[in-house]
């Protein structure tokens, strides 16, 4: 009788185990689909306030390495964090366009966007933000 119990508590402990692992396995193979954090791939709102006066600069970066939402955020982040600088991020196209209250340097935009943990594969010419239409009321 109580090797009985032994081997049912033996099998039980077996049963949750492989369940363990078997959703272990389902949600790492569902990283693997998707996104890095398994989640939807929505749109960045980009910064507060939207297009804002005064940031006459623009400079688009070609991005590689946001492979989510969240690296998007982060980049995105990064980059609003220089002084004078209102980014935004689009996701699906991987570029950033960086509004600037008065021009940087390539090396401060590639350094932001190295911390956030990405690449800039590609940077086109400052451009008057007037000139594209960009700039907003």
């Amino acid at each position: 009788m109580k090797r009985s119990w032994f081997i049912m508590g033996i099998a039980a402990i077996i049963c949750i185990f492989v369940m363990i692992v078997v959703f272990s396995v389902r949600r790492y193979a569902k990283k693997l689909v998707s996104s890095c954090c398994g989640g939807e791939d929505g749109l960045l709102k980009g910064a507060p306030g939207g297009r804002a006066k005064g940031y006459p600069f623009l400079k688009l970066l070609e991005i590689d390495g946001m492979t989510c939402i969240h690296r998007a955020r982060r980049l995105e982040h990064a980059l609003n964090e220089l002084d004078g600088v209102r980014a935004e991020v689009d996701l699906s196209k991987g570029t950033a366009a960086i509004y600037m209250q008065e021009r940087l340097p390539d090396a401060a935009l590639r350094a932001a966007v190295c911390r956030a943990g990405c690449t800039v594969v590609g940077a086109g010419a400052d451009v008057p933000a007037a000139k594209t239409g960009e700039e907003g009321t």
